[in-house]
């Protein structure tokens, strides 16, 4: 599976507020399970570790990317006005950590909003036009080869009525990766783990740290799935040329992975 992922460059922005709520999943069940994973030395723990993650996030947007502008815009507040709107990119980061691996998944979700800077309004927030930005989904920490990384979602716009209007998108995005990495087994029960995809048979009897050797070598293609749901929303008037649109988002990231629990 090819990534069908575009690339997003966008300028700077604050977040000015900024929360994020971990499953409820206790401390003690947590630390237990990672507690087992690591005292299992004669072979690699294969299981899943899958998290659920939520976040608010309130942020000030001083110069998103301007990705251009229509003169014959349709307003959806007045539709006689056809004044010169333009196009602006913003994105937030919806992000989760594993219980159990010390890696944390990050998804990108990027979306247009349709304001004029002459009138102050924002009209539209919806997903960039085909072709201009998609989501993205990456990883932060102990990770293997990342392959095969896809995101692909949909938007339902908000747009604005009236001058008085709070305009929220909603939408969701799925993703997915392959996470591949050598998992090696010595004759003391220690597992090794490097990423990629190493030498196979031959390494074994090979004599590695302080003496030990090689008794297993093998492959795997560890797997990244999940989900997320998201809200965007902002006031559709009440800016100016340099009091920019505050954005607020609501996020919650459903992620597991299949694989060897080690890092």
């Amino acid at each position: 599976m090819k990534s069908v992922i575009s690339t997003l460059l966008l300028g700077c922005s604050i977040a000015i507020v900024s929360c994020q709520k971990e499953d409820q999943a206790s401390l003690q069940e947590i630390q237990s399970k990672k507690a087992a994973v690591n005292a299992t030395t004669n072979n690699a723990t294969v299981g899943d570790d899958v998290v659920t993650s939520s976040g608010h996030q309130l942020e000030l947007s001083l110069q998103q990317q301007n990705d251009g502008g229509d003169w014959d815009y349709i307003n959806p507040i007045n539709l006689s006005d056809n004044s010169l709107v333009t196009y602006y990119l913003g994105k937030f980061e919806a992000q989760a950590s594993y219980h159990i691996r010390n890696l944390k998944i990050m998804v990108i979700i990027p979306y247009q909003y349709d304001f004029s800077q002459v009138k102050g309004i924002v009209y539209k927030i919806s997903a960039p036009r085909p072709g201009v930005a998609d989501p993205r989904v990456s990883f932060i920490g102990k990770q293997g080869e990342i392959v095969n990384a896809y995101a692909a979602g949909g938007m339902t716009p908000g747009v604005a009525a009236t001058m008085s209007d709070r305009m929220t998108a909603q939408g969701n995005a799925i993703f997915y990766a392959d996470e591949r990495r050598t998992i090696t087994t010595t004759n003391l029960g220690n597992v090794k783990i490097t990423a990629g995809f190493n030498t196979g048979p031959a390494a074994i009897g090979t004599e590695i740290d302080n003496g030990q050797t090689v008794t297993q070598v093998e492959n795997e293609n560890g797997v990244h799935t999940g989900e997320v749901y998201f809200t965007i929303a902002c006031n559709a008037s009440g800016w100016t040329n340099t009091y920019k649109p505050i954005f607020t988002y609501d996020w919650n990231l459903n992620a597991a992975f299949h694989g060897t629990l080690q890092d």
